[in-house]
């Protein structure tokens, strides 16, 4: 992968429910390692989605350029902290937990050095 520069911005969360994922039956609940991946897919969406957020003014970038990234490296610390609340029944039964940035096929999902493992349902 080329060089590409990697910006922090915190999240709200670590793990949230995803209403529009959950009707297409891909998963219930997501994992946001941040806004903004490096790998520049031509499919993604971020860019749309998210033209309009604080972080892109902030830094002073457009959400649709490409060679950085936007992560929160409190990521891990959040979904742990999640997985202690409310949401650890819920996600116990839940379809998946998975990352908005789907090119990362693998068993982790892996964004600039901050990796979280997927969660399936059990069988």
């Amino acid at each position: 992968m080329a060089s590409f520069t990697k910006y922090t911005y915190p999240l709200r969360s670590g793990i949230r429910e995803t209403p529009e994922f959950a009707k297409k039956k891909l998963a219930d609940f997501a994992v946001n390692v941040g806004l903004k991946c490096a790998h520049d897919c031509t499919y993604c969406s971020t860019g749309a989605m998210l033209r309009t957020h604080e972080a892109f003014k902030k830094l002073g970038r457009s959400s649709f350029d490409s060679g950085y990234s936007v992560i929160d490296p409190e990521i891990p610390e959040k979904v742990a902290q999640d997985a202690k609340g409310a949401l650890i029944n819920n996600l116990n039964n839940s379809t998946c937990v998975a990352t908005e940035c789907s090119s990362s096929r693998r068993g982790i999902r892996d964004a600039s050095n901050v990796v979280v493992p997927t969660v399936h349902r059990r069988l």
